[in-house]
C-alpha cells in the first residue's frame, strides 16, 4: 500500500470511528466532513501534508457561525422562491395509489440541460423508464434539482418544470409534499445545526493526529449551509407515509449526505416496512475517493440502501454486511457495441475533468508540451464549460462536443484526469495518460494498478507527457495484442452488459 493510500485509510477509519456516535444525531448526517467528502473541505489535504493541527481559534469559530447564518438565510430564501415557482408551474402528481406498487427513480435533474434541450433525458439511469413503461409499472421521478449556478438564475426551476409538464414527466418533489410544519422544521434545523456540530466536535476524545484533524475540520466547515441535505430526510418521511402497496426507490447512489438523509427519512416511522431502496452506484470512480465507498457500520443508522448495485466486479466489497452486487451498466451500453478498426484511430483526445484546477493543469501542461505538430481534440466536461478557460486553450486544438463513443472511433490516445471516461477508453483499447492532480493527491484517479505501463500511465509534467505519448504510439505499433488483452480484462472488471433481463433482475421488477 502506498503512503498516500495508507494515509487515506487512517483518516477514513478515524471518521468511521467518530460516526459511530455522531450519526445517532440525525442532524449530523448532513455534515460533509463526516461523509468523507474530500471536495468541499480541506481535511484530506491538511492531513496528507502533515500540517500541524492545533485548537480551533474562538474568534474564527464566531466568524464561521456568522457566515453560516448569512449563507443559510440567503439560500433558504432562494429555496422558498423555488416553492413559489412550483406553485406557478401548476405541476402536480396524482398521489392516489389505486393499491399499486410505486417505483421512484431518484436521480439528479440538470436544469441547464433541460432548458438547453427543451426536453428531459435521463442521463443517469437511461433505459430504466422504458422498461417500467413496458412492464406497466406505476412510477415517478424523485428529482434532485441541480444547477451549475446554485439556482441563481431567476425562474430557472419554473422554466424546467414547464418543459417537464409539457412532456408529462411524472415527478414527486418536496414542493408538493411538504406542509408548513416541514418548513418550520427546516428553520429549526438552520438555527440549531451549528451547535450540533460543535457538540459533536467536543465529544471527540481521540488525541491522535487523525482525531485532531477531524475535530479541526468540523469547526473549519461550520459555515457550510446544509439544510437542503436535511430537507431530503423530511421528504423521505413524507414518502414513507404514502398509501401504496409498496414503494421501490431506485436511487442514483453516490453515498452523499442527500442520499443518506433520504434513506434515513424513508426508514423513519412505522410505514417503512413496505419500502425497499436500491442504490444504483452504476458509474466509474476511484476506490480511493472515500465518500463513494459505503461503510458497513452505517447500516446500523439506516443511511445505506437495502441493495447496492456496482457497475462491475472491481467495485464489490466482499466480506462485509453490505448487500453489494454487480448491476447493469446502464450508462455504458456503448462499450459493448464498439467495433473499431485500429487504422481509423489517429487522433489524441484531451478530456477535461469536472474539477477546474485539474482542467487548468492539463491545459497548462499541453501548452508546454510539443503538441503543435500533432492533431488533437479537446472535449470539456458538460458541467464545466470551456468559457472558464479563456486564454488557456491551445490555438492548435480542435474543440469537440460529439458523443464520447463517436470520438473513441478516431482516438488513439486519451489524456485526462479524474474521469471515469478514462476507464471507458482503456476498455475499448485506447491507451490513457493520466495527468497528476494539481494538489499532488491522487484520490480521484479511477485507473487500477493492473494495466499500468501497458494501457495507461501517469504524466507529471510536459516532458513526461511527451515521453508517454511517444511510448504509447510505439506500443500501439508493437504490442497491440497485449493492449487488446488488457482492454478485454478491463471490460470484465468494470462493466456488466445492461440487457433487459439484467435490469429487471437487478431491481426486482
Amino acid at each position: 500500500m502506498s503512503d498516500e493510500a495508507d494515509s487515506l485509510m487512517r483518516i477514513f477509519d478515524a471518521i468511521a470511528k467518530v460516526n459511530k456516535e455522531a450519526y445517532r444525531d440525525v442532524f449530523m448526517i448532513s455534515n460533509s466532513v463526516l461523509n468523507k467528502n474530500p471536495f468541499n473541505n480541506n481535511l484530506f489535504k491538511r492531513y496528507s501534508r502533515k500540517e500541524a493541527i492545533g485548537k480551533y481559534p474562538f474568534c474564527a469559530k464566531v466568524y464561521k457561525l456568522l457566515l453560516y447564518y448569512i449563507k443559510s438565510t440567503l439560500y433558504f430564501g432562494m429555496y422558498l422562491i423555488r416553492f413559489f415557482e412550483f406553485v406557478v408551474s401548476g405541476f402536480k402528481f396524482d398521489l392516489s395509489s389505486g393499491g399499486k406498487e410505486l417505483v421512484l427513480i431518484d436521480v439528479p435533474f440538470l436544469l441547464e440541460d433541460i432548458a438547453k434541450s427543451s426536453a428531459f433525458r435521463d442521463r443517469y439511469l437511461p433505459g430504466l423508464e422504458d422498461i417500467l413503461k413496458k412492464r406497466g409499472r406505476q412510477y415517478a421521478y424523485l428529482p434532485l434539482f441541480y444547477s451549475q449556478q446554485n439556482h441563481k438564475r431567476p425562474l430557472e426551476l419554473l422554466r424546467a418544470l414547464r418543459i417537464l409538464k409539457r412532456f408529462k414527466i411524472p415527478l414527486i418533489t418536496e414542493y408538493q409534499m411538504f406542509s408548513l410544519s416541514d418548513i418550520f422544521k427546516l428553520i429549526f434545523f438552520i438555527l440549531t445545526y451549528p451547535f450540533h456540530v460543535i457538540r459533536c466536535a467536543d465529544k471527540i476524545q481521540d488525541d491522535t493526529e487523525e482525531g485532531k484533524a477531524v475535530k479541526y475540520e468540523l469547526m473549519d466547515t461550520l459555515d457550510q449551509a446544509t439544510f437542503y441535505n436535511y430537507s431530503r430526510l423530511l421528504l423521505g418521511r413524507r414518502i414513507a407515509r404514502m398509501r401504496y402497496a409498496g414503494i421501490k426507490v431506485i436511487s442514483w447512489y453516490e453515498n452523499r449526505p442527500t442520499d443518506k438523509n433520504l434513506y434515513k427519512g424513508l426508514r423513519d416511522g412505522s410505514h417503512s416496512a413496505h419500502i425497499r431502496i436500491y442504490g444504483a452506484q452504476l458509474f466509474l470512480y476511484s476506490k480511493k475517493t472515500p465518500c463513494f465507498v459505503p461503510h458497513e457500520d452505517e447500516l446500523d443508522f439506516g443511511v445505506l440502501p437495502d441493495k447496492i448495485l456496482a457497475n462491475g466486479p472491481y467495485y464489490i466489497q466482499n466480506g462485509t454486511r453490505l448487500n453489494h452486487v454487480v448491476g447493469p451498466s446502464l450508462r455504458y451500453a456503448g462499450i459493448f457495441a464498439m467495433d473499431v478498426n485500429q487504422t481509423d484511430r489517429t487522433n489524441i483526445l484531451i478530456l477535461l475533468p469536472y474539477f477546474i484546477k485539474d482542467a487548468e493543469k492539463i491545459l497548462k501542461t499541453l501548452a508546454s508540451a510539443a503538441m503543435s505538430r500533432r492533431k488533437f481534440f479537446i472535449k470539456a466536461h458538460p458541467a464545466t464549460p470551456l468559457s472558464r478557460f479563456k486564454g488557456l486553450l491551445p490555438a492548435s486544438a480542435m474543440i469537440v462536443r460529439d458523443d464520447i463513443f463517436k470520438l473513441f472511433r478516431t482516438t488513439k490516445i486519451l489524456i485526462g484526469a479524474a474521469s471515469g471516461t478514462m476507464i471507458e477508453a482503456a476498455s475499448v483499447g485506447i491507451p490513457v495518460i493520466a495527468i497528476k492532480s494539481h494538489d499532488g493527491l491522487d484520490i480521484n484517479n479511477p485507473m487500477p494498478e493492473y494495466g499500468r505501463g501497458i494501457i495507461w500511465d501517469y504524466a507529471l509534467d510536459a516532458v513526461s507527457l511527451n515521453e508517454q505519448i511517444k511510448a504509447f504510439e510505439e506500443k500501439l505499433a508493437t504490442r497491440a495484442v497485449i493492449i487488446r488483452d488488457v482492454a478485454a480484462k478491463y471490460k470484465d472488471m468494470f462493466f456488466s452488459r445492461p440487457t433487459e433481463s439484467a435490469i429487471v433482475d437487478a431491481f426486482e421488477l
